[in-house]
Parts: structure tokens; sequence; C-alpha cells
């Protein structure tokens, strides 16, 4: 079992393995899922779960991966991982299926999406804060794990940048709308700060002084704007709070075995505000004819 501390080499795979950190470990989207859907539904994709379910990546999942390897691990841990596809070449072709036979594990990334890929890129180095977080001596994917010793669960967490000597974790965010009105709310949809908290939480635990969490939000689309972004006070002080409120919340599932669903009896189901708007103004049109 991985002890508690800050490991830089983990696979991936032995990150989401069932069994490496014990029974009790959780992560942030362990932690976002219980929150924004059920117990039932976290326990369903949950690492603790010996028959956990898994999910397809979308196509814009796999190009944040992609995206994520080139701009954070560099061009020599991208090319290990993927192979990009030669611009015009058609995989249906006798040379395109010739050329798939060369690929063997890595994965293949269009000659569009590279291309996005490099401009991104040379964005972020057009940006001095962003590319100070980049140049900054940080580990890609590196692991910190604790024990929070209320509830015993073991705290995950895996920063895309981890800067050792600053305490620092960076998330890059690629995002079609990266204006910030909008990515706000993608923030919020997606409970970010939870996972921001959680950094927090765990770095405390393990004795890192001001530790602190920061946002590279890029946009997915010329002209690639971005920016380093950060929770406020307010919104980290809600989300510090609240996460005390889940752990407790999943701990107590473990306990019991008890992974409540949506709803127990009926749901009833009402109108949206918009629709019932239009019901009403349709009734008072047909009565005033």
């Amino acid at each position: 079992m991985i002890a508690d501390g800050v490991h830089l080499d983990l696979p991936f795979a032995d990150y989401l393995g069932h069994g490496t950190f014990g029974p009790r470990a959780v992560s942030g989207s362990d932690l976002v899922a219980f929150e924004t859907e059920c117990p039932a539904h976290a326990r369903a994709f949950w690492r603790g779960n010996p028959d956990r379910e898994t999910s397809d990546a979308t196509p814009a999942m796999a190009f944040g991966s992609a995206a994520h390897a080139y701009l954070l691990e560099g061009a020599d841990a991208f090319h290990a991982r993927y192979i990009v596809k030669p611009d015009g070449l058609s995989l249906a072709t006798r040379d395109g299926k010739a050329w798939k036979e060369t690929v063997g594990e890595r994965e293949i990334v269009s000659f569009d999406d590279h291309m996005r890929i490099l401009d991104m890129q040379g964005a972020l180095m057009g940006n001095p804060r962003a590319a100070k977080l980049l140049r900054s001596g940080g580990v890609a994917e590196a692991t910190l794990v604790a024990t929070e010793p209320t509830t015993g669960l073991r705290l995950l967490t895996r920063p895309d940048l981890f800067v050792e000597r600053l305490g620092l974790s960076v998330n890059l965010k690629t995002t079609a709308s990266p204006n910030p009105d909008a990515w706000r709310r993608t923030c919020a949809s997606l409970r970010y700060d939870l996972s921001d908290a959680l950094f927090r939480r765990v770095a405390r635990l393990l004795g890192i002084e001001g530790a602190s969490h920061a946002f590279l939000v890029v946009g997915s689309k010329p002209p690639h704007l971005n920016y380093v972004a950060a929770l406020s006070a307010e919104a980290a002080f809600a989300a510090d709070t609240q996460l005390d409120q889940i752990l407790r919340g999943f701990s107590a599932c473990i306990d019991s075995g008890r992974w409540p669903g949506y709803a127990d009896g009926v749901v009833e189901i009402g109108l949206p505000t918009w629709a019932a708007a239009k019901i009403q103004q349709s009734i008072a049109e047909g009565d005033a004819a």
C-alpha cells in the first residue's frame, strides 16, 4: 500500500488502481460525484469499489490529455505516448493502414489537434504569468496522499503540475470559452473549488507550509487567450467548510455500507420557471380570445 507523502513518479494506472491506497481512499472526483450526484453514483466509480464502472474519454477529454502531456511534460514525453497523424492521411487508405501498423501502443493525435497544441503553447509562453508557472520546475502528475485523522479517509490529489519548493499546485484547464464569466460558471458546475480545497487540505496534513493552488486557463480555440486564476478567499472558505461535511458523509457511507441514490420515494417533477410562465401565458391568451 502506498504510504502518505508526495510521490513524484506514481503511474496513473496505479493511482487509479483498486487497493493501491487501501479501502478508504478518496480523490477529488469521488467527492465531487458524491456532492453533485449522489452517494450511489460516487460509489459506482470509486476506486474502493472492486466492481467500479469505467467511462470512455470524450474527444474533448482526449484532446485535453494530449495537450496536458505536451504543455506540462514536454515534447519528449508527449511523443513517447502519442503519435501525430500526417496531414491529409486517411487511415482508410492503403498508405493509412500501413502507417497505422507503425503506431504501436501510442495514441493517435490528428495533425490539426497537434497544431492547436503548439499554438496554445505559444500563447501560454507569451503570457508572463503563465510562462512563469510553466518554467517553475514543477513536476507533472505528482500524487499527494494524506490520512485525514477524523474520518480515517486517505485523501488523494494529483495536480497537473506540482511545484514542491513553493507548495504550489497548478491545474491546466483547456476550455472552448476562456471568457472569465463563462469559465466561472464552468468552475462552479464542475466544482473545481472542491479540488482546490482538497489539495490545500492534503498539503496541510503533510506539513507543507503556505500551500496554494492556481488554475491555468487557456482557450482551446484561436486566439488561445489565457490567464492564471485563483479562488477568492470567500470561495475557498466555503469550499473548505463543505469539504469537511462531504468527507464525513463519504466516511459514513463506507462504514455503513449504505450508499443512497437520488431519492427513496416517488420524485415529484415540477416545471422550470420558463416553462410554467409559457403555459400561463398560453392560458391567458386563450381566455382573452
